[in-house]
């Protein structure tokens, strides 16, 4: 932070680009978001990992319909229309639940970012601001949409299908190197939740 002499007064550096940031908060977290902590921005972060969310979701949205078809065909208390109707169901559904991800993203980081901010003020951190609590959360969840675009590349490399037999995408972590077959479904979710992102 320079001075400027004609005015008298701090002159602040500009912030750097969205993509930089989102750079920084991978590369070197702890400098990102200090300069988050005194520049926030939300709008145009949020924009662009909303247009991100919906290019993944888009991208996984035959992951999750084999993975919910699967489920009905496999249901035995199904009747064979009963499977029609709801194989339908889905299919119409599919394109709202498009439509509707990166609303909901957004909501789930507001909501998220409400609840990082009582905390920060209940523990009576220096710079206790929605704004700031907000700001980075935003920028934090790059992480999260980073590891969709890899679980879109790995779906495209193995196929819907195989994937969709494996139990869902990767979450790139412990679960990687073990077989799901050997434990049981409580300790494999918690298992797959030690993630690298």
């Amino acid at each position: 932070m320079d001075t400027d002499p004609a005015h008298g007064h701090a002159r602040t550096e500009p912030a750097g680009s969205v993509l930089e940031t989102f750079r920084d908060v991978i590369l070197a977290p702890g400098a990102a978001f200090e300069e988050l902590g005194k520049r926030p921005r939300v709008l145009v972060p949020l924009l662009v990992l909303m247009a991100a969310t919906l290019v993944a979701s888009y991208l996984l949205a035959p992951l999750w319909g084999e993975l919910q078809e699967l489920q009905v065909m496999r249901n035995p208390d199904f009747s064979p229309e009963e499977r029609e109707a709801r194989l339908a169901g889905m299919e119409a559904f599919r394109w709202i639940g498009l439509a509707i991800a990166p609303v909901g993203f957004a909501v789930v980081l507001a909501v998220t970012a409400v609840l990082f901010w009582g905390w920060a003020a209940i523990a009576g951190a220096r710079n206790a601001e929605y704004k700031v609590a907000f700001s980075s959360i935003v920028h934090a969840s790059v992480v999260g949409v980073f590891q969709m675009f890899l679980q879109a590349a790995v779906v495209h490399l193995k196929g819907v299908e195989q994937v969709a037999r494996e139990g869902g995408p990767p979450l790139f972590g412990l679960s990687l190197f073990l077989d799901r077959d050997d434990f049981p479904a409580l300790l494999w979710g918690q298992l797959a939740n030690l993630n690298f992102f």
